[in-house]
């Protein structure tokens, strides 16, 4: 009983979302986020806006369900609008009523700054990368399938 309860309460909460880093993962991402009840991307930041807007798309959204956002005014509009967004500035979408940061541009440089904001802003965040950090002070980065 306390199980259905608990599974009742978490189809009603969508979670918001937003991605950083649209490459092969992001772009996946997107597409199962479109299908998954309760979850939700209202914003990507990627350093090509273009790569970003064709994510939204091949997940299936319209061409006038996305805006392209620089400022927090027009960010919150569009949310508020039920439409997402893309942003050129990864630390806008934080100031917004976002749950969770996920975090996939593969640079452990970025991705560490990027986790550091979403934890100041109180945001949840998933770290998603193919790289692996062999040292806390990243001197030592290795490729999956390198010799350490």
């Amino acid at each position: 009983m306390y199980w259905e309860s608990l599974l009742h309460s978490a189809r009603k909460r969508i979670v918001q979302t937003l991605l950083i880093g649209a490459g092969d993962y992001g772009l996946s991402f997107v597409f199962q986020a479109q299908r998954t009840p309760g979850l939700r991307v209202c914003a990507i930041h990627d350093r090509s806006i273009e790569r970003g807007l064709a994510a939204f798309r091949h997940a299936g959204l319209p061409g006038e369900a996305i805006a392209i956002c620089e400022s927090l005014g027009a960010a919150q509009a569009v949310l508020q609008a039920g439409r997402v967004f893309v942003t050129p500035d990864p630390l806008l979408p934080m100031q917004l009523p976002i749950d969770l940061v996920v975090e996939a541009t593969g640079s452990p440089e970025a991705a560490a700054c990027h986790a550091e904001a979403a934890l100041q802003h109180g945001k949840h965040v998933a770290m998603v990368t193919r790289r692996r950090i062999l040292s806390s002070d990243r001197s030592y980065l290795a490729e999956p399938g390198a010799q350490a």
